[in-house]
């Protein structure tokens, strides 16, 4: 995941969060990106930041993803 830039992660975490949407069970992706995420705080932030532009930027409410890149997108991933 490292090698992914903030935009191309921000995109990932959109795409994982349609999926979740559609009922799909975590993938690999979703549990690589949330480690990696996890461990890296600053790069968490700063993808929610993008995140919420685009959502804002396209007259979606920040509400419900917010709650689920909060809490849902790592609870979602067992930790091992």
């Amino acid at each position: 995941m490292q090698h992914l830039s903030h935009p191309d992660l921000t995109l990932l975490v959109g795409d994982l969060y349609q999926r979740a949407g559609l009922g799909l069970p975590p993938g690999e992706d979703h549990r690589a990106l949330a480690d990696y995420l996890g461990c890296h705080p600053d790069v968490q932030a700063a993808v929610w930041d993008l995140w919420a532009t685009e959502l804002l930027l396209t007259g979606q409410d920040l509400g419900e993803p917010g709650g689920w890149y909060d809490f849902d997108f790592y609870e979602a991933v067992p930790v091992e």
